[in-house]
């Protein structure tokens, strides 16, 4: 609504040119992990991000998880191209992606049939290896299943810790307050079962919030 209003200003220049100037502020995830570990320049071995993430998308939330994943995937795209351009091969074949528990997307919406937003992108991801995917269609069963189930459950309920803790990955959610803050709640306990306490876990995640390593942008 706001933009629809904003009034564009002639180029004196350009009798037909009109400009309209426009400064975006980074946001809650304006700190997403981009820096890849290279290593030893080798064509078998493709390079992969130093910090893995995890992306909790609920309904209309899948928006902002979208670009995060498609920016990660943009540089690592163009990375391997460099290589490749650099060991002089004539033609550019893009390998898959070493480890998709680099970049966990878990989504959730009502309907597979009727919700499931970018399904043809997320499909194409998974079979270039570059995302793994869990996803939660809540209405599609008897027992209603949510993300944070599904993210509490993975990898038979060591998903979390092992992102979190072993791996120093990295958290972003979006979508409805009640999802975000349900999907905190269960990174607290996991992390409060492993740390040995609530105060711990808290201390933990306030932490990674202040390294840009855990946001939530969560609206009703």
């Amino acid at each position: 609504e706001f933009l629809s209003r904003c009034m564009p200003s002639q180029d004196d220049t350009d009798d037909d040119q009109y400009n309209l100037n426009i400064w975006i502020r980074p946001g809650t995830f304006g700190k997403l992990p981009l820096g890849l570990s290279i290593g030893n320049t080798n064509e078998t071995t493709p390079p992969n991000f130093e910090i893995p993430i995890i992306c909790v998308g609920a309904g209309t939330g899948i928006a902002p998880m979208r670009s995060l994943l498609l920016e990660r995937n943009a540089v690592w795209s163009k990375a391997v191209q460099t290589i490749i351009k650099n060991d002089d091969q004539e033609q550019l074949t893009m390998p898959k992606y070493p480890n998709p528990n680099d970049n966990i997307l878990v989504f959730g919406c009502r309907k597979q049939t009727a919700d499931y937003y970018y399904e043809d992108e997320w499909e194409s991801l998974i079979q270039e290896n570059r995302i793994r995917l869990l996803n939660a269609f809540s209405r599609d069963q008897v027992q209603r299943v949510y993300v944070q189930k599904v993210l509490r459950e993975a990898d038979d309920g060591n998903l979390i810790a092992t992102h979190i803790l072993e791996r120093g990955g990295a958290v972003y959610i979006a979508g409805g307050p009640k999802m975000a803050r349900g999907v905190k709640e269960e990174i607290l306990e996991v992390l409060a079962e492993k740390l040995g306490g609530e105060k711990q876990a808290a201390r933990l995640l306030n932490q990674l919030q202040r390294a840009g390593r855990f946001s939530v942008e969560a609206w009703s």
